[in-house]
């Protein structure tokens, strides 16, 4: 499974006043717009302010980065314990989710 989101400040005053405020308060930071990809700094909003975090979810205990949580499966149990004490807001003027042919 493929997973991206798009990030296009022209497009929308909320989207444009987020990345106006963390690039003022995190100037040095490589913050990515357009199409982001797991791995990539992009604008996240925590339970302070907005601020440049990687997209995904590093655990020491699962292999690669978990991107999204599905109701129920696998997945699910693994962000459970993290759900019920962290959360933040992506914002994204669209998500993408595929499977790439074999």
């Amino acid at each position: 499974m493929r997973t991206s989101y798009h990030v296009f400040p022209e497009e929308n005053i909320e989207m444009r006043q987020i990345i106006s405020q963390i690039v003022e308060y995190f100037p040095q930071s490589p913050l990515t717009t357009g199409r982001i990809h797991p791995s990539q700094i992009a604008p996240i909003i925590g339970p302070d302010e907005p601020q440049p975090l990687p997209f995904g979810l590093s655990l020491d205990f699962h292999k690669g980065l978990l991107l999204n949580d599905r109701s129920g499966g696998e997945n699910n149990r693994l962000f459970s314990p993290i759900l019920a004490s962290t959360r933040c807001l992506v914002p994204a003027n669209s998500f993408l989710e595929w499977t790439p042919r074999k």
